[in-house]
C-alpha cells in the first residue's frame, strides 16, 4: 500500500488491495496502536 503524508493526516491507499479484512499497525513516538480495516 501507498502511504502518504499531506498537511499532517497520513493515508494509505487501498484501491488495488483485494476484498478482506487487514490489521493495520501504527507507531507514534508514544505507543503502538492496532486498527482493523474491512475493504469490501
Amino acid at each position: 500500500a501507498i502511504i502518504s503524508r499531506v498537511q499532517g493526516n497520513d493515508s494509505i491507499a487501498v484501491e488495488n488491495l483485494p476484498r478482506g479484512i487487514y490489521i493495520v499497525e501504527i507507531l507514534t513516538e508514544k505507543e503502538k496502536i492496532y486498527k482493523k480495516i474491512l475493504k469490501e
